[in-house]
């Protein structure tokens, strides 16, 4: 049936989905002679609807990848990516919608002009398996988020190194692994990206190298544990409502908080330890 209009999380491309599905229908109740519709859609304005929900597809698709729960601020950067060349493609299916896709691409690069130069995205995508360097098409900002990551990588090497001696543990390690760390890094860089589409969890990943090479995988889990969006912390917060009602009415704040932490905590936990 035909999508009604929403309160929240309104869609135009669920709309305009809607309307493409329910053509023959409408077309159909239009042509009957009691209809009396204030106005119709013509042959060509059909053909424009559906080419307008070819354009918004990968719009609905990208938003629902990065509003799961294990999507990080590593996916910013390739969704930008991949839109960006999405909308500057030349083909049949952008034809008499030029000015649509003209403004959509203005307004990605708009709002998302700045993610390449902004180490949280930048070193985060570069630390993720899935995309290392391959969707950094400016070489300037490519190279800013390289030497970024390998002071972090540097920087967070020199805290667990005061961290072991602080707590007498400490092994010898031999002089050059300091210097020889951003050779590690670029060989890391160079390796062939780690198969999978995007529903491929990045945790392995993290822990396969977390034996040889520590000081990466330390840095990978800081990056890679921040969200995208806030639709999970939404989620989160939408739980206390499932939690607090009529018939719980005792419940004391404290005792809230907890039930939220071990609904959000123990499925993580209890993957960790079935994968341990």
């Amino acid at each position: 049936r035909l999508q009604q209009d929403v309160k929240i999380r309104w869609s135009s491309t669920k709309m305009i989905d809607s309307l493409v599905h329910c053509k023959r229908a409408l077309q159909a109740y239009a042509s009957d002679s009691n209809s009396n519709l204030p106005a119709t859609y013509k042959g060509n304005q059909w053909s424009l609807l559906e080419k307008m929900v070819t354009v918004l597809k990968p719009f609905k698709e990208l938003t629902a990848e990065v509003s799961t729960a294990s999507a990080t601020t590593a996916d910013v950067i390739p969704s930008d990516q991949v839109l960006t060349r999405f909308l500057d493609s030349e083909s049949e299916e952008h034809r008499g919608i030029h000015t649509m896709t003209a403004t959509l691409l203005d307004a990605v690069h708009t709002r998302f002009d700045h993610v390449e130069t902004e180490p949280l995205h930048s070193e985060a995508t570069m630390l993720d398996p899935r995309y290392k360097d391959g969707f950094f098409p400016n070489a300037t900002n490519l190279d800013q988020a390289k030497e970024a990551l390998k002071v972090e990588v540097m920087k967070i090497e020199q805290e667990l190194k005061t961290m072991a001696s602080g707590e007498g543990v400490a092994e010898a390690e031999p002089e050059s692994s300091t210097s020889s760390l951003g050779s590690y890094f670029d060989k890391i860089l160079e390796e062939t990206a780690v198969a999978g589409q995007s529903e491929q969890k990045i945790t392995p990943g993290v822990r396969d190298n977390q034996a040889c090479l520590p000081t990466l995988a330390a840095t990978a889990a800081k990056f890679l544990s921040a969200p995208c969006t806030n639709v999970e912390r939404e989620r989160l917060f939408r739980a206390v409502s499932l939690i607090i009602d009529e018939h719980r009415s005792r419940l004391t704040p404290k005792d809230v908080e907890m039930l939220v932490f071990v609904k959000k905590n123990l499925p993580i936990m209890l993957g960790l330890q079935l994968k341990g």
